[in-house]
């Protein structure tokens, strides 16, 4: 019997040898990689971990104030994941000192705040993913000096506000998966991605913001964007040069929006600009000269293909003119598939003679047959000068 448990023993000494020994809540699927499980009240990442890991997976720990110190021990590593770490606050620089780090994910941690170079200097890093954390705020240059990152995750996250210079020299992010219920985005905020083709964003409440909408040059940097989809937002006041600097926009959807108001330089400067749609949104109001822009053939607008499918109009006089315009160029079935949000499931097309009569009551008479706005002053200065040259001509004659 003893023989055979020497035996036993020989073999499994023999099958172990060569072995990477770990650290004894961790295990190393390869000499190079360990996997770690740590208690809430451990603190530190274990020492006794070799130096030259390559690949390291921490789940749980406290790591509050995270720092470059927690990692001084492995500069060889590739990918790092810190999964419930409970991070709550990132160091400057805290990973700068990973040379060779190709990929890094931190997920449902605490994280409140990506201050200024926070993944700064990570001149090597390609991918980075941060979903289901608590971050609120995206500081100017959080990422400054790590322009090599191509996957950038930030859905999941309580965004309120995205800063100036936030993204800068992010130059080869082509895909940016933008989280949800951001607020406030400042001018500048996306200005450094230049590689990003498509931009992709859902329940958006830019009416919330501290300007009630979308503010001028809130795309500026977005020079090689060239589809653009907006969903389920609540937009609030589109401003003149929203889109500004993003000149490469060949198609943009807006679906399922709260609107109000479409100012007439809203789209100004988006020179290519082929396909713009409108649908399934609620849009309160519209400049009374939006839909010259598309006539005119000096605007960056006028190849413009423009179909609005299914929204919902406060049915006022200006828009209705808008509207009526716009249908001219674009086809009679505009009115035909847009409602009045007051009216149900009620075409504009149903309700337009009503509000050609009721127009001409109104303030500034809208002479949509022939595409005109007249005032009433205009109107009745018109009459005198009239009655007075006919009153010059008969005394005369």
């Amino acid at each position: 019997m003893k023989i055979w448990c020497i035996f036993f023993y020989i073999v499994a000494q023999i099958l172990n040898f060569g072995l990477p020994a770990c650290y004894p809540k961790c295990h190393c699927p390869k000499e190079d990689e360990a996997v770690c499980y740590l208690d809430s009240s451990e603190t530190v990442i274990p020492d006794a971990l070799p130096d030259y890991l390559r690949s390291l997976i921490i789940r749980g720990g406290t790591f509050e104030n995270f720092n470059r110190h927690y990692l001084a021990t492995f500069p060889r590593l590739e990918t790092l994941s810190l999964i419930s770490t409970f991070i709550r606050r990132l160091a400057p620089y805290s990973f700068n000192h990973l040379d060779n780090l190709k990929n890094l994910y931190l997920k449902y941690n605490l994280i409140e705040t990506l201050g200024p170079n926070a993944f700064g200097d990570l001149k090597r890093l390609r991918s980075l993913e941060l979903p289901d954390n608590g971050i609120e705020v995206i500081e100017g240059w959080a990422f400054n000096g790590s322009g090599q990152i191509q996957e950038l995750e930030l859905r999941f996250n309580p965004i309120k506000i995205i800063k100036s210079n936030a993204f800068s020299n992010m130059k080869d992010i082509s895909y940016l998966k933008f989280p949800h219920n951001v607020t406030e985005i400042e001018p500048k905020a996306f200005d450094g991605l230049i590689d990003v083709h498509f931009l992709d964003m859902h329940n958006w409440p830019a009416a919330k913001s501290r300007v009630g909408g979308i503010r001028s040059g809130t795309f500026y940097g977005l020079s090689h964007v060239t589809s653009f989809l907006i969903s389920n937002s609540d937009l609030g006041i589109v401003y003149p040069h929203a889109f500004d600097h993003a000149y490469n926009i060949g198609t943009m959807a807006i679906t399922m929006c709260r609107i109000l108001l479409l100012d007439k330089r809203s789209f100004l400067n988006v020179r290519n600009l082929k396909y713009l749609e409108f649908e399934r949104n609620e849009i309160q109001k519209m400049n009374k000269f939006f839909a010259s822009q598309f006539f005119d053939n000096k605007t960056d607008l006028y190849r413009t293909e423009v179909k609005f499918s299914k929204n919902r109009f406060s049915c006022d006089c200006t828009n209705m003119k808008v509207l009526y315009t716009l249908s001219k160029k674009f086809g009679e079935q505009l009115l035909d598939e847009n409602f009045c949000i007051m009216s149900g499931e009620v075409t504009l097309n149903v309700v337009l003679d009503d509000l050609k009569q009721n127009c001409t009551n109104h303030f500034e008479i809208e002479d949509i047959d022939n595409e005109a706005t007249i005032s009433l002053r205009n109107q009745c200065l018109i009459l005198m000068i009239s009655t007075l040259i006919s009153l010059y001509l008969v005394f005369i004659l």
